[in-house]
């Protein structure tokens, strides 16, 4: 066990929890274990064991778990090497916790050129304002506002138009809403073979 020790206890200690009866536990309480699992002995540890014991594990690892999955993919995250994890730990926190992935930079330094080096911080993401805003608007009102739209069982038309007009116009950006709706849609289409009976308001 090292001065990491994040994520994961012990397969046996799950192996007896599986073997009690199960019990109902609160979202409070399920968070307050977590907080308990990521103390440390200094705030930095404690903070980054957080963040991997709740947003890596729960959000991104998860995500990326899925993607890959769903296209018969087995994903490996290198920066989780066991190995590489307990370097880390062993790096003082006023040297880890520098900003723009101080000590990844310096280490890559005789590897990369400075142009790499240099570029700032920008997360993993993909252009979907853009493609929501311009290169899908046509497939998605033409998916959304359809007379046999799945949809159309579950929101008023004009409920429909308004949000569109609004997402469009730049007057209301809704990108999660309209994104749900169109994944509400695709996924009716594929699977489900008729349309509520249920009408709701918008």
């Amino acid at each position: 066990m090292t001065a990491w020790s994040l994520a994961t206890p012990c397969a046996t200690s799950c192996t007896a929890r599986r073997s009690k009866p199960p019990i109902r536990i609160t979202r409070k309480r399920a968070f307050a274990e977590i907080v308990a699992r990521s103390l440390r002995g200094n705030p930095e540890d404690t903070a980054q064991a957080l963040v991997i014991n709740t947003w890596l594990t729960g959000n991104a690892l998860l995500n990326c778990d899925k993607v890959t999955m769903a296209y018969s993919l087995e994903a490996r995250v290198p920066f989780f090497d066991p190995a590489l994890l307990d370097f880390a730990a062993a790096v003082p926190p006023d040297v880890r916790m520098r900003r723009n992935k101080y000590v990844l930079r310096e280490a890559m330094h005789p590897l990369l050129p400075d142009f790499a080096l240099e570029r700032p911080k920008k997360p993993f993401e993909t252009p979907i304002l853009g493609w929501f805003a311009h290169d899908l608007r046509a497939n998605i009102e033409e998916r959304l506002l359809d007379e046999n739209a799945y949809i159309r069982a579950l929101f008023e038309r004009p409920a429909l138009e308004a949000l569109l007009r609004d997402h469009f116009s730049g007057r209301a950006p809704q990108v999660e809403v309209v994104f749900r709706l169109l994944t509400l849609e695709l996924w009716a289409q594929r699977f489900l073979k008729a349309a509520p009976v249920v009408a709701a308001s918008f």
